[in-house]
């Protein structure tokens, strides 16, 4: 049967021809639903071990220690960064996109609220064992919040990224973790929730 550039219909057509047929024709291509590259341990930040166990050691003597075994902080705290801020350091920017969050080991944090021609809003100030920048982490939209170091501040980084490769290699303990996740914010909203409702009282 003599080629006629056109495909017979009756014939299957896999979805990669359809896709190039369509860019070729000059017509908005079909979108596939887009692909999430699987994390490997190429993703994993580069931590020394030494580095690694200084983490969990940190990790550990938060209340977050409380509610895992010893093996599964050291677990997970080879998928944290540890960062510091001096005082004064605006270390979320509400509006921004970014989806790490954070345990709070040391210091305090001011969250702040923007308003266009209002000074920024205090809304709460949180410390050692608070988790910050958890709402994005989830929600993949910008900040919601500015956080602020009222003090030298130290956090353990977890990004989304970390935590989808700590979710590849140890899927039941990132579940866990997400679950005491959940618990922290479950306890922040209650306790903004009670602050605002003595305000209006």
């Amino acid at each position: 049967m003599a080629r006629t550039g056109r495909t017979p219909v009756d014939l299957p057509i896999s979805p990669d021809a359809v896709y190039k047929k369509a860019w070729c024709d000059n017509r908005k291509p079909f979108s596939y639903p887009p692909m999430r590259r699987r994390p490997d341990h190429g993703d994993r930040m580069e931590t020394s071990a030494a580095d690694r166990e200084a983490i969990a050691v940190r990790l550990d003597g938060l209340k977050f220690g409380a509610v895992f075994t010893g093996e599964e902080v050291r677990q997970v705290a080879g998928y944290l960064v540890e960062k510091q801020f001096p005082a004064g350091t605006i270390i979320i920017h509400e509006g921004r996109r970014a989806t790490s969050l954070a345990f709070l080991d040391q210091g305090t944090v001011t969250i702040q609220k923007e308003d266009a021609g209002v000074p920024e809003r205090h809304i709460i100030d949180l410390s050692r064992d608070a988790v910050i920048g958890e709402i994005a982490f989830f929600d993949n939209e910008p900040r919601s919040a500015t956080v602020v170091a009222k003090t030298a501040v130290s956090l353990l980084v977890l990004t989304r990224e970390q935590f989808d490769a700590l979710a590849e290699t140890y899927p039941q303990l990132a579940i866990k973790v997400l679950f005491y996740i959940g618990r922290v914010l479950s306890r922040r909203l209650r306790q903004v929730t009670g602050r605002y409702v003595g305000m209006l009282a």
